[in-house]
């Protein structure tokens, strides 16, 4: 009697995962099953903003003196920076800006994760309601895993970065762990666990891996998710690790494997993006490549090595297109120079 009770609950555990995958894949079919994609522009510019946001990191905290710029062009090239993210703005705001900002951030989370549960349980996939839902997550799906994914984590983790009173960036005083401060931070991991769950499942489960007219779906997702772990490493890295060297090291590894990955397995159908994407890495690598050699050189009275990274930018990009033409032979010519003028 006991060995069928067992059988017949294990059979129950079954039949119920069975539906919640049936569940779950019926949803994100509905989603890539729409008839009006994600434009290329907002992919272009997205990725755009991606690009200064990884480059950000080599003029932040501790890595901008490394540059020996003048303070005004220090500030400013920080500053243009920093807009790209949000947890370095926390500089010019006080504990209260802050605490407005964390509520609406992670109000937003919240809703983006309900709203995520909320789909996958409705029953009737032919409502309006479910048909509107759809839509507007079609719509955000750009937003949570390419735009906001960099600047969300940073902000969560940054709440953790309290010490002596000094809270990341925030140049006001704080209680660290105590009070409003440690609510914050039992907040900040359930955001951060939430965004990290509905970021990798719309990552996960958002590509058509047979040959489609609709270009701006990706055809594999394994690439995508080892780009976010890697990318979720360069935010925890630049809010913990305070060493220079040590810094440089994992940004310049992380950098080379986001070139490596992106390079060995195309994302997107579409060759004008997956080069768009290759350059995005490539200008990332090169970043902290001249980053380590400004290290080098620091105790030296160079103080030529920011154009250096300049100058070497546009050659770089040159020799990256030529690889990827060789290396895709069917690619026109044309288009690969109106990418190059995109960047150049």
């Amino acid at each position: 009697m006991e060995n069928l009770k067992n059988y017949l609950l294990n059979q129950d555990i079954f039949e119920n995962r069975k539906n919640l995958k049936l569940k779950v894949f019926e949803y994100f079919y509905s989603i890539l099953n729409r008839k009006k994609l994600t434009s290329f522009f907002i992919l272009y510019l997205f990725h755009t903003i991606e690009i200064f946001q990884l480059i950000s990191y080599a003029f932040s905290s501790p890595h901008k003196h490394i540059w020996k710029l003048p303070e005004k062009t220090n500030d400013f090239i920080i500053g243009l920076l920093s807009g790209f993210r949000l947890a370095p703005l926390l500089s010019y705001a006080s504990f209260f800006i802050l605490e407005i900002i964390f509520l609406i951030i992670f109000i937003l989370v919240f809703f983006v994760f309900i709203l995520l549960i909320v789909q996958i349980s409705l029953k009737n996939k032919n409502s309006a309601f479910f048909e509107k839902c759809i839509n507007f997550t079609h719509f955000i799906i750009p937003f949570i895993t390419i735009l906001f994914y960099i600047p969300i984590n940073e902000f969560f983790f940054s709440i953790f970065n309290c010490t002596e009173g000094h809270l990341h960036e925030l140049k006001e005083k704080v209680n660290c762990f105590k009070g409003i401060h440690f609510i914050l931070s039992i907040l900040s991991f359930f955001g951060i666990i939430i965004n990290i769950i509905y970021t990798f499942l719309y990552t996960f489960f958002y590509f058509y891996p047979f040959i489609t007219q609709k270009t701006t779906i990706k055809m594999t997702a394994s690439v995508d998710i080892i780009l976010l772990v890697i990318k979720f490493i360069f935010i925890i890295q630049n809010v913990f690790i305070k060493d220079e060297y040590i810094s440089i090291a994992i940004l310049l590894i992380l950098s080379f494997l986001l070139l490596y990955y992106q390079d060995r397995q195309p994302v997107y159908y579409n060759k004008n993006l997956e080069l768009f994407l290759n350059l995005r890495n490539i200008l990332v690598f090169w970043t902290y490549f001249v980053l380590l050699i400004a290290k080098i050189v620091y105790s030296s009275k160079m103080k030529s090595i920011i154009y250096l990274l300049i100058i070497g930018y546009p050659l770089v990009i040159y020799a990256y297109v030529i690889y990827f033409h060789e290396k895709n032979n069917e690619f026109e010519y044309d288009q690969i120079r109106l990418i190059i003028f995109m960047f150049v």
